[in-house]
């Protein structure tokens, strides 16, 4: 099937123009397996239109989200326009001010910067688990998807990415992360949080703004993590902490086995997108398990060693 064409430039130089805004150096960025067709204005607006052959209705989700995220103090860019009219363009579409920054999806920061940037998410991550989701319609918020490591193994036996010895090794293990995790929380979570959702000031390190809050949804907080890299999960709880959040009762087990599960998901041959999305920092089929490598060389802190023994007990 073929993907969806974005709007001319004519259809988005009339929208602008109906709403008084300008219309100088209007620029289509890259798909990036973005749910949005995505034009740069100048350096002052940012002019998302859904896309209808992925899904339609992130622009409503994030007109309802957005004022509640706003009084949190997490940054992020302020919605200026929502018009679902479809005069000029062919489905709901929003615009928001520019923020001047870097993403870490498509320029990734450097190790110093990394650990700047993870105190600012971390507090943000914080912040955004502690928002109230009665304040906002259920139709808009979406559950996190669910710790699922069996199908996943089921998928690796198919295409024999792993030898049956380690894969029930992995099984065992994720069995007993689970188990050890106690009752899953239910918290307020981005549900997206990946690098290309992720802005950062490229001198400094420090976050700018957390983007892209049409997935929004309810779910165990340690599921929010996995799209981080498990390096700076110790800066990243740290800072979390200091803020008040909290992952309940055996996180770390839940955290590790999310993650774990990510990354079997990862390396599946059905991965939607894969490769479609040119990011350097987009995951491939072993970059979690690349990350993971250079937790061990970096050295995990002591909190993780109780997740550590039970693959070996």
């Amino acid at each position: 099937m073929p993907q969806e064409q974005p709007p001319s430039l004519a259809q988005v130089e009339e929208f602008l123009l109906r709403h008084g805004l300008p219309t100088e150096n209007i620029t289509l960025l890259p798909p990036a397996g973005m749910v949005n067709h995505v034009f740069c204005i100048g350096d002052t607006h940012c002019l998302r239109v859904n896309r209808q052959d992925v899904e339609e209705d992130d622009a409503y989700t994030e007109r309802a989200v957005l004022p509640i995220v706003a009084l949190a103090d997490i940054p992020h860019p302020r919605l200026l326009v929502f018009d679902d009219s479809r005069t000029t363009l062919p489905t709901a579409a929003t615009v928001y001010e520019w923020i001047e920054g870097e993403t870490v999806g498509t320029n990734p920061p450097t190790f110093a910067q990394f650990r700047v940037l993870a105190g600012d998410l971390g507090r943000a991550m914080a912040r955004i688990h502690a928002l109230p989701t009665d304040r906002i319609e259920e139709r808009f918020l979406d559950p996190a998807d669910p710790y699922d490591l069996d199908s996943e193994l089921a998928n690796a036996t198919r295409e024999m990415t792993l030898d049956g010895y380690h894969l029930s090794w992995f099984a065992r293990w994720g069995q007993r992360l689970m188990e050890a995790g106690g009752p899953t929380p239910t918290r307020f979570i981005h549900n997206d949080l990946h690098g290309g959702n992720i802005m950062y000031d490229g001198t400094t390190g420090h976050l700018r703004a957390i983007l892209d809050w049409g997935d929004v949804g309810y779910g165990d907080p340690a599921i929010e993590f996995n799209t981080l890299p498990v390096w700076i999960w110790d800066d990243l709880l740290v800072a979390y902490e200091s803020e008040g959040g909290t992952l309940g009762p055996g996180g770390e087990f839940r955290l590790l086995a999310h993650y774990i599960d990510s990354a079997f998901r990862f390396m599946s041959a059905d991965f939607v997108n894969m490769k479609e999305i040119h990011s350097p920092w987009w995951p491939r089929p072993l970059s979690r398990w690349a990350e993971l490598t250079f937790w061990m060389a970096r050295g995990a802190s002591p909190r993780w060693s109780e997740a550590f023994q039970l693959a070996f007990d």
